[in-house]
């Protein structure tokens, strides 16, 4: 991904609409007329993130600057986190229309530390093997869509020979895998559900923005967490259309979130590098993202339709969820299953 110019910061919008409870209270005064300030966490500014110098320094921002109305610019200091090492993270979106007139949209990643990485990949790779004993487990990709229904299956010339016995044995195998506490995989979701608009430009239009501002939020609350555990986030997620490039809507929406107070303050220094698009088979490990968005989405979509479940999204164990409340409002909590009833009672 590279970097952002200037001019293209100055046309970039500030996505995020996340305010955590811990900085509410945050006050500062001014030495100049005593006036006690808030801190507008949310207006735009330039990138407030740590930089890497081109000799690989790493540049950190110590404090920033409150404008008084008095016109003095009120020092903030910034929190500084120890970094301590780095996290891994793959990811993948899901896309459906449900039966009862609405999109979803989920962003899914699933995480795990560097001193797992290999054994989780390894391990993953023995069981796509289990499923076709005869293939390269890294000749071919994991895409839910086509495996678990069977007029899916059926049109797939990889898993058409598939039994579904075999199906939930392998499914089964997943969920266990993802669910281990001592594989340190961690799974981040942002399920978004909205209305299916009539009008087909609308719908477009409507789907685009909400993609957007899902992504965008979804990204900041995850640097939230693992840049305040003092740990640099190294996000991959696949590319489309062929391309190992990042899409140019998700390049500004990595910026954007940049460009507030906030981000100086949650990530607290930590640097985070930009993301990596990926071609599919490059990168095994974004297949578990796959299998995580669909069931995340498939669950959401027959909660919906109050019919049970086929893929219990409770079996991928404790999940970090974000999600829009009705009113717009931003769940942000950690559950087993994700909690469709507490957001849509």
């Amino acid at each position: 991904m590279r970097d952002i110019t200037a001019r293209e910061h100055r046309q970039l919008r500030q996505p995020v609409v996340f305010l955590p409870d811990e900085i509410l209270e945050i006050r500062v005064k001014c030495p100049n007329c005593a006036r006690v300030l808030t801190p507008d966490w949310l207006a735009k500014r330039p990138p407030m993130g740590t930089v890497q110098a081109t000799d690989g320094t790493m540049l950190r921002r110590i404090s920033a600057y409150v404008r008084c109305q008095c016109g003095a610019d009120v020092p903030l200091k910034m929190p500084q986190i120890k970094e301590r090492g780095a996290f891994h993270l793959f990811g993948d979106e899901a896309y459906r229309i449900s039966a009862r007139g609405h999109e979803i949209v989920t962003y899914v990643l699933v995480g795990t530390n560097p001193k797992n990485l290999q054994r989780n990949l390894d391990d993953f790779l023995a069981l796509k093997k289990n499923l076709l004993p005869d293939r390269d487990p890294q000749s071919w990709r994991l895409h839910m869509l086509e495996l678990w229904r069977k007029q899916d299956r059926s049109k797939s010339a990889l898993f058409s020979e598939i039994a579904m016995p075999a199906v939930v044995q392998f499914v089964d195998s997943l969920f266990r895998f993802v669910s281990q506490e001592d594989r340190s995989i961690q799974i981040f979701a942002f399920p978004a559900i909205f209305g299916l608009s009539a009008d087909a430009e609308m719908r477009k239009k409507n789907l685009k923005e909400m993609k957007r501002s899902v992504y965008a939020n979804f990204l900041f609350s995850v640097f939230r967490k693992v840049c305040g555990s003092g740990l640099r986030p190294l996000i991959t997620f696949e590319a489309d259309e062929g391309k190992p490039i990042a899409p140019h809507w998700a390049r500004d929406a990595f910026f954007g979130v940049q460009s507030n107070l906030l981000y100086g303050w949650i990530t607290g220094g930590v640097y985070v590098p930009p993301l990596e698009y990926r071609l599919p088979l490059q990168e095994p490990m974004l297949e578990l993202a796959d299998f995580a968005a669909y069931v995340i989405s498939r669950a959401c979509d027959f909660r919906i339709a109050r019919k049970p479940l086929d893929l219990d999204d409770q079996k991928l164990g404790s999940v970090f969820y974000n999600a829009f409340y009705p009113n717009g409002d931003l769940y942000d909590g950690h559950a087993k299953g994700f909690p469709f009833n507490e957001l849509y009672p």
